[in-house]
């Protein structure tokens, strides 16, 4: 009974705020058609005399109006990217924690599933991102490829794409190339045993000094 209630508030909470998330949306369209109105009909066909300025303005208005409709239509309706399945809560996890109601012990079961993720480049804790620890050390500049190539990980390889709203990056969101590191070779941590033997170290080496 109370699991059902709190499911029935929580779907309650998720269609109010899917509800609400549409304002933004309708002030900027309000907003566009407002000042499309303001521009096109009282500068462009009214205010403007010569003929020839009118026709420079509305050719140069349109073509960033429909760069700018077309950009915010494929960012309000482009569903978000799914993280890798290796990434979600087990089943187990999930239902553990929506059945805790203490605020602090959810913190410290999302820490702990956190420490069991696939995700190289933080501390033993999870807590907190750092640099990139590679098999030869850590290396800030590890997954920076250049200027052009990085570039080139955002807007694609072909340039005549870069200025229009497709998504042509050749990423998948979970794996990056590597600055100089041989493909066929893993230069990640694959663990977290290194991290967990330091901070082990570093405590044990405290506790002698006191």
């Amino acid at each position: 009974m109370r699991r059902g209630w709190k499911m029935a508030l929580s779907g309650g909470l998720r269609c109010c705020r899917r509800v609400l998330s549409w304002v933004p949306v309708l002030v900027i369209v309000l907003v566009v058609l407002w000042s499309y109105y303001a521009y096109v009909f009282e500068l462009c066909l009214v205010t403007v005399l010569s003929p020839a300025e009118k026709v420079i303005y509305l050719i140069l208005y349109h073509a960033i109006f429909v760069f700018f409709t077309w950009t915010y239509w494929k960012s309000i309706f482009t569903l978000p990217q799914q993280p890798n399945q290796k990434f979600h809560l087990s089943y187990t996890d999930k239902e553990r924690y929506e059945n805790e109601e203490r605020p602090e012990v959810q913190k410290q079961m999302l820490v702990d599933m956190a420490k069991k993720l696939p995700v190289y480049t933080r501390t033993g804790s999870g807590e907190a991102f750092c640099t990139p620890v590679f098999t030869s050390g850590p290396e800030k500049n590890g997954f920076n490829l250049g200027f052009i190539k990085n570039i080139q990980q955002v807007f694609g390889d072909k340039k005549k794409f870069w200025l229009i709203p497709i998504g042509s990056s050749p990423g998948d969101g979970h794996s990056f190339p590597m600055r100089s590191m041989n493909e066929s070779q893993n230069p990640l941590l694959a663990n977290e045993e290194p991290w967990e033997d330091n901070e082990d170290d570093n405590q044990g080496k405290l506790g002698q000094r006191l």
